[in-house]
């Protein structure tokens, strides 16, 4: 809808444009810096045409190493099951250390490929590197790469300049030959003109109420989506507390009733912190879920606002209030930031811990960052 919007906004200026022309023409002048027009168009159009081919080629590239880093992706996912699967020799430590150093290997490996598949489809840092000692302070340093979902937009944007610039041609064309048309046919063109004008704002109207109508519907969708993702968070953090407090229950029964600890369920209580981090590791990614939602409205709304304001520049008579919109994407911006510090905050204190499971929150945490 918000390109049909652009595209009437367009068709509005060019109608005005139209209707301008008819309405001085001065054939002999009027021919002589058409030819010129075309001449800069065609200039135009073969440059259009060398960034669309150079960009279908980009695309056509990333394309390809997608599809096979996402068949090795499977691959590897295959692999790892049919480990698992397999298992290991109960009580055969040779067999252990073999299963563990492939599985951590696998792992590690499809760790790599779902960072290069998101990097190949999204964009991001390449090459990225954590600059400085603390991590609160530090910063993400890499190459800037451009991901296929920002090739195909900047084609599609690269086909509409090529169909624009030669639907332009055409219609410099088209007045070239009507160039000689008579005073009472020039005006009888104005005329249609003016009524195509009246026309096109009707539209225009139309598709501004629909890009409304779908902004609203899209508003309560994410609403929705951001009311369950905090409803995760809130859990999360009371299943962290309920552990705690089992733990915490676990120690005080031991110091009370089984100071020599002898009780084995009491110390696996007690040693065991994996139940505790696995909960505060579920809050961070529905942290992270949450920031993304509101992440995704702002890209939403700066789309949107851009739109309109490019209709605002067509189309000077049909003014568009974006206050509105702009409060909205500076809070959804707001929020994603403060939510998502949140997150970083927990993976950074569960990374710091020299754990044999780090690495994945190390790997979360590059995902918050990214």
């Amino acid at each position: 809808v918000q390109t049909q919007a652009f595209a009437t906004a367009g068709e509005w200026a060019l109608a005005r444009d139209q209707r301008d022309y008819f309405a001085g023409l001065d054939a002999p002048t009027v021919r002589g810096t058409l030819g010129k027009d075309i001449e800069e168009m065609d200039a135009a159009l073969a440059g259009a045409r060398e960034e669309l081919e150079h960009l279908t080629q980009a695309v056509a590239e990333r394309e390809q190493e997608l599809g096979l880093v996402r068949a090795e992706l499977e691959r590897m996912r295959t692999e790892r099951l049919t480990l698992e699967e397999t298992g290991f020799t109960v009580g055969d430590d040779t067999s252990y250390e073999t299963y563990r150093a492939k599985y951590l290997e696998l792992s590690q490996r499809l760790d790599e490929l779902q960072q290069r598949e998101q990097l190949l489809s999204e964009g991001g840092l390449e090459n990225a590197e954590v600059i400085g000692e603390d991590l609160l302070s530090a910063t993400l340093e890499g190459e800037e790469f451009v991901g296929l979902e920002e090739l195909q937009r900047r084609r599609a944007i690269a086909e509409d300049k090529v169909r624009r610039i030669t639907d332009g041609r055409a219609a410099l064309e088209a007045q070239l030959q009507e160039a000689g048309v008579t005073s009472e046919a020039a005006l009888a063109r104005s005329g249609e003109y003016a009524r195509r004008l009246d026309t096109l704002a009707a539209r225009l109207s139309e598709l501004r109420e629909t890009m409304a109508g779908l902004a609203q519907q899209a508003f309560e969708k994410e609403d929705a989506a951001l009311r369950a993702a905090r409803e995760a968070v809130t859990a999360f953090k009371s299943s962290e507390s309920a552990m705690g407090a089992w733990v915490s229950d676990a120690s005080a029964l031991q110091r009370a009733k089984d100071p020599q600890r002898l009780n084995q369920r009491l110390r696996e209580i007690i040693d065991d912190k994996t139940a505790v981090e696995f909960a505060r590791n579920a809050q961070a990614q529905a942290k992270t879920l949450v920031g993304r939602i509101h992440a995704e409205r702002a890209l939403g709304l700066s789309a949107q606002l851009a739109t309109l304001r490019r209709i605002n520049e067509l189309v000077p008579g049909i003014a568009v209030d974006t206050q509105e919109l702009e409060g909205a994407l500076n809070t959804a911006r707001d929020e994603a930031v403060s939510v998502l510090n949140e997150a970083r905050e927990i993976y950074e204190r569960l990374a710091q811990k020299q754990e044999k499971t780090s690495w994945v929150h190390q790997a979360s945490l590059a995902t918050v960052y990214h």
